[in-house]
């Protein structure tokens, strides 16, 4: 039978990050019991018990929520849909944001695996990012998640930092390595229009490392976790084995449904994605009057809908069945990539068997990639 997925954007922080253009406020108790009664008169607006198989509580900084506000949104989804026994719930963890009580309830309620917003195992570079946490914190926090049974921790770390040598890139890795968490996700940092790190860019207030020696560090990444029995699965991530995969963003790369609640969240089905209001006071007044907060949609066509596809699945390093997508769209794929001859002669794209996917070097070009797609 069909699964769905569940988003939950929490998206309160306790401080913004200078390069982060995600929703999200300061945190403040009374807003986030506001919101909360928000959300979940979302979900009876929305949910049709559909079964659902996979949750995430994404943010913001999720692990900042309230024991009772968590209490409230798990009773709704458990109300409005089928959840499977064996769901995968995750929630993203800043460290230093955790304690006993919180890890107790989130393993009695089901929570079974965690994102931490790591980012740099050096002290120096998470000042650069204004971060609020230390490598200490990060420590702390990873041990008491493994303390309380935690056994599907994924690390996130960022690349390209504003001023970075890229061997202190090379100690991050070797650091969270040195943890043996099961799973590692690696993003190259991105300079966002409206976000501090962009108006100190524009300014020349800081160089980042150019492209060849980001290309390098990710090169790097990729041979080493490869060595060391990692398997890159998408681009940016990277698991102990296939079963560690995350399965919620297994649902985004093979344009599966899931359901988005809460502000600017989005959401897939029916070849239609849509996104809710990013302004949090829009949000409040559309489910007020009992309307979907949406501010956003997009209908794929018999033209969109196949490059859509491509570009999701491309992302997944197992890449895209060339039988399957004739079966699906009755197309070939290189009536959708037009330069897919060259690249395949650059060495950006391979052939295994019917399937069609990225080289290491495509994932390091990946983006020219998809401008050829789109």
């Amino acid at each position: 039978m069909k699964t769905v997925g569940v988003y939950i954007h929490y998206p309160f922080c306790i401080k913004k990050c200078p390069y982060c253009d995600f929703t999200s406020f300061v945190y403040s108790k009374n807003e986030e019991e506001r919101y909360i009664k928000y959300i979940t008169k979302e979900i009876q607006l929305k949910a049709k018990s559909e079964i659902v198989d996979t949750i995430y509580f994404g943010g913001g900084t999720p692990s900042l929520m309230s024991l009772k506000a968590l209490d409230s949104i798990f009773e709704s989804i458990y109300k409005h849909y089928k959840v499977k026994k064996d769901v995968e719930i995750t929630i993203e963890v800043n460290p230093g944001t955790i304690d006993k009580e919180k890890l107790g309830f989130w393993k009695d309620i089901g929570i079974n695996r965690i994102s931490v917003g790591v980012q740099s195992f050096i002290d120096e570079e998470l000042l650069i990012l204004g971060r609020i946490h230390t490598v200490s914190d990060t420590l702390r926090t990873f041990i008491l998640l493994r303390e309380y049974g935690f056994d599907n921790i994924n690390l996130d770390l960022i690349y390209s930092i504003p001023f970075q040598n890229p061997n202190n890139f090379y100690k991050s890795l070797d650091f969270a390595l040195s943890l043996n968490p099961e799973h590692i996700s690696i993003y190259n940092l991105i300079i966002e229009e409206g976000t501090l790190f962009y108006e100190k860019y524009i300014k020349g207030e800081f160089t980042l490392p150019d492209n060849d020696v980001e290309a390098n560090m990710f090169m790097y990444a990729m041979n080493l976790l490869e060595e060391v029995g990692f398997i890159h699965y998408e681009i940016s991530n990277f698991a102990r084995n296939i079963n560690l995969r995350c399965r919620h963003n297994l649902k985004y790369w093979n344009q599966e449904e899931y359901h988005g609640y809460g502000v600017s969240a989005y959401s897939f089905a029916n070849h239609i994605r849509y996104g809710n209001y990013k302004n949090l006071f829009v949000y409040y007044e559309k489910i007020n009057n009992d309307e979907l907060p949406i501010e956003n949609i997009e209908i794929l066509n018999d033209e969109t809908y196949p490059k859509d596809y491509l570009f999701v699945k491309l992302r997944l390093m197992e890449g895209v069945s060339e039988k399957e997508f004739f079966e699906r769209f009755g197309k070939n794929i290189s009536d959708y990539i037009p330069n897919l001859s060259l690249f395949m002669k650059e060495g950006l794209i391979k052939r295994k068997k019917d399937r069609i996917c990225l080289t290491k070097k495509g994932v390091l070009l990946a983006n020219e990639i998809f401008r050829d797609i789109l």
